[in-house]
């Protein structure tokens, strides 16, 4: 009987304690890293924090005062919390001396164990990936992650249109680049929507689009109103009271032809396209396709054509000559 009782104290107070602690800790850090996305113009650099004290962990006081940017791979492994009952933080900061690679005490697999490797601003796993909490029946998990995903659909959706969005950039003119907190941010297009996003920002406010189904006739209303059917543009330029959208186009085949009938398709999800090139092409004949299509189709704003070095070798505007 007092064995029992030691085990249940162990597993049951001690562990759901640990726990507990953990998930508030791994709360704010995942919170942390959200604001710190949304501020890393102004504050690119990340130091680490420990706690100051004698309860620290020798290895984990070793990495206190590492100073690197926000986007360092160092952050995706040791971005606090690195452990149970780890107090080690991050602060923000603008600038100051970067911490050279030889020169940072990578800890131990025993003082940071593999579990606790991970981002969890990143991840968004408030436990380790490979706790004992995730290990249930395959087909109870999907079902689980199934109505959360509903669930956290809706409470986005059901917020202010304004909160919905979060300041990823400004530029010197004030223009805001805002993405929508369910765009997916792993599209292998990204680069290319921001890059086209930063080049309309010199016109006004743009705002980064999720993918919404054609079922979700409301939500459509409120995030991109005047797009119609099924279409997703990816992005919304803003100026004043007017709406705008473009749509970003990697193309496989790199003749003027395949590439104009990638245009058409861009064209219909809203009045502008970027066209992103891997490889070289005939611009002159591009040119006159696009002039051609630009006299055709009275909605289109805008195409733009970017290179493989995202600099652009064409644009035509409505109303150029």
């Amino acid at each position: 009987m007092l064995e029992a009782k030691k085990i249940s104290k162990i597993y049951n107070i001690n562990w759901l304690k640990t726990e507990y602690q953990h998930a508030i800790i791994a709360s704010l850090a995942a919170s942390k890293w959200v604001d710190i996305q949304k501020t890393k113009q102004a504050l690119p650099y990340l130091q680490y924090d420990t706690a100051g004290d004698d309860k620290v962990r020798p290895e984990h006081a070793a990495m206190d005062g590492i100073t690197l940017p926000v986007d360092d791979p160092f952050w995706k492994a040791f971005y606090p919390p690195n452990g149970w009952n780890c107090r080690c933080t991050v602060r923000k900061i603008a600038g100051g001396n970067v911490t050279p690679k030889d020169e940072i005490n990578y800890p131990s697999e025993k003082a940071v164990p593999e579990s606790f490797r991970y981002n969890i601003g990143d991840k968004m796993f408030i436990f380790p990936p490979n706790h004992s909490f995730y290990k249930v029946n395959p087909e109870i998990q999907n079902s689980i992650l199934s109505k959360a995903k509903i669930e956290f659909k809706k409470f986005i959706y059901d917020l202010p249109i304004e909160a919905q969005f979060f300041n990823i950039s400004t530029n010197p003119k004030g223009n805001r680049i805002m993405q929508h907190l369910l765009y997916d941010a792993s599209r292998k297009d990204y680069n290319a929507i921001q890059t086209l996003a930063s080049e309309l920002a010199s016109e006004g406010e743009v705002l980064i689009l999720p993918e919404i189904s054609a079922k979700e006739e409301l939500n459509r209303k409120r995030i991109m109103p005047k797009v119609k059917g099924d279409y997703n543009p990816d992005l919304c330029l803003v100026i004043g009271k007017n709406r705008f959208y473009y749509d970003a186009k990697e193309p496989n085949n790199h003749d003027s032809k395949a590439i104009s009938k990638l245009i058409n398709k861009g064209t219909r999800q809203g009045e502008g396209v970027g066209v992103f090139l891997k490889d070289e092409i005939d611009l002159d004949s591009l040119q006159k396709r696009i002039e051609g299509k630009m006299r055709m189709m009275s909605w289109v704003r805008e195409i733009i054509v970017f290179d493989k070095n995202l600099t652009i070798v064409l644009r035509h505007k409505k109303g150029d000559k």
